[in-house]
């Protein structure tokens, strides 16, 4: 019997949203009563990193960076006509990643809110925003990225459950820490690949697809070398990581707060160096939030206790990537910190540098600009 083979190249959000709309597909037609494609398949996917890191740069379980946007819902893609409500929700589960992360961290709200603060206040303020109705709204940023990682894991294992209980001609193997080094595409109708251990090296070759996709996206490289490799930070946006590297560095007291008069210099000007900002003030005594209240609120003596306490720079002259911005942003941030009008108008200034430079604004600009701007939809 003929059987399909194909390989997927990265098992991130795109390889993991195409297994599972495939087999929502799947299931569709079969408790429809129409015909099935029973020949045997094979779905191979090679992950170059770990499954914790599988999901991607973005969205591995470890940062704690908030979300630019919304969660993506259902796929609407798949027909669902003649199944009962039971079976539409399992259809709508295995793509509905706002979902999942909606049960995820609403399991203890009063637990996340807590986690929140201590590892990143951006990402504080962003749930706070989203759950004043008691709901989860995650049709707008509500959180941490690293959720969304746990989410598609999730509903990864749901779907992998179901495809060994209904599709048993369907083999789908998920290996980590392996990279698709090599292409042979002498019969382009049979690529040939060759695969490479991460850790090790060993390579297997010959491996024989109908079809190849690559979803792997871009590689996450360190930009940096030399002593400045050693002595930064160069991770992903983790409270932990970043908490260590500043102990390290010696930067924080007994509390582990930042020691008032230290400074961090953030390479960057774009939109990845705001993520590590709200972790940076997390560990601070800056921002303060009255849980009676919801209300977020600046201690103004501490934040001059902390002044300077981060710059950015970049190796290269370029215009400073505040955060995208959409017409009706200001109804994502509610708290009192500051308005997405007033950051757009800042950035609008003729005499930028010298205007945010001044005395009365130089602690404002430092302290507050990077993390809120975070806050905002991209």
């Amino acid at each position: 019997m003929n059987s399909t083979r194909i390989a997927v190249c990265g098992f991130g959000s795109r390889s993991r949203l195409f297994q599972n709309i495939y087999i929502a597909e799947q299931l569709s037609l079969l408790w429809r009563g129409l015909p099935v494609d029973r020949t045997p398949r094979t779905h191979d996917f090679f992950e170059m990193q770990t499954p914790c890191e599988g999901p991607g740069t973005a969205f591995q379980y470890g940062c704690d960076a908030a979300l630019n946007t919304g969660i993506e819902h259902s796929t609407k893609t798949i027909n669902k006509e003649g199944l009962t409500e039971e079976q539409c929700k399992i259809i709508d589960s295995l793509t509905d990643t706002a979902a999942h992360y909606a049960r995820i961290i609403m399991a203890n709200p009063k637990k996340t809110m807590s986690d929140l603060l201590r590892n990143n206040i951006s990402t504080a303020i962003l749930f706070n925003n989203a759950t004043k109705s008691g709901e989860l709204n995650v049709d707008i940023p509500c959180g941490p990225r690293g959720i969304s990682g746990h989410a598609m894991e999730a509903m990864t294992q749901d779907a992998l459950r179901l495809a060994k209980e209904h599709l048993p001609w369907l083999s789908i193997n998920i290996r980590y820490g392996v990279v698709v080094s090599d292409m042979d595409l002498s019969d382009p109708t049979h690529p040939v690949l060759t695969i490479e251990n991460v850790k090790t090296g060993e390579t297997e070759t010959g491996l024989v697809y109908d079809l190849v996709i690559k979803c792997s996206g871009t590689t996450f490289e360190v930009p940096i070398t030399g002593e400045i490799e050693e002595n930064g930070f160069s991770g992903i946006p983790n409270s932990a990581q970043v908490a260590e590297y500043l102990e390290n560095q010696k930067m924080l007291d007994n509390e582990g707060y930042i020691i008032p008069g230290k400074s961090i210099f953030i390479g960057g000007i774009g939109l990845s160096a705001f993520d590590f900002v709200g972790i940076i003030l997390a560990k601070t005594k800056i921002v303060k939030f009255d849980p009676d209240t919801k209300e977020f609120t600046i201690d103004e003596a501490e934040a001059k206790r902390n002044r300077n306490l981060v710059t950015f720079f970049s190796r290269t002259e370029g215009i400073f990537g505040a955060c995208r911005h959409v017409n009706d942003a200001v109804k994502y941030l509610d708290s009192e910190l500051i308005t997405p009008e007033m950051i757009l108008s800042l950035t609008l200034q003729n005499d930028l540098d010298t205007y945010l430079h001044s005395s009365s604004w130089h602690v404002f600009w430092r302290l507050l600009l990077a993390p809120v701007a975070e806050c905002l939809p991209k």
